[in-house]
């Protein structure tokens, strides 16, 4: 059951929120929760070089599995950026 709100606490309410200032987040806060990239929806490359040895594993995989179809291609990417996540998560746990 709700509870009813008086006409002066609501008007407190709306003096209140005439105060706020919204939200203040800096591109540093937003980026706290992007520490290593293993939760990321896309790969994170340190580098070009980091990012040539993840096109080499990804052409590799597809050489080896040669996709005949848009989801089997899409698989064998998923492959790639798997192993490239696992490749990650060893680095982190060694440093």
């Amino acid at each position: 059951m709700k509870k009813a709100v008086t006409p002066a606490v609501l008007e407190a309410n709306r003096r209140n929120a005439k105060k706020s200032t919204g939200p203040r987040r800096t591109d540093a806060v937003r980026s706290n929760a992007v520490v290593d990239g293993l939760l990321s929806q896309s790969i994170i490359f340190e580098n070009a070089e980091e990012e040539g040895k993840f096109r080499e594993l990804a052409e590799n995989l597809s050489q080896d599995y040669q996709p005949q179809s848009y989801t089997e291609a899409m698989l064998v990417e998923e492959v790639a950026v798997s192993r490239w996540k696992v490749q990650l998560a060893d680095r982190l746990i060694l440093e």
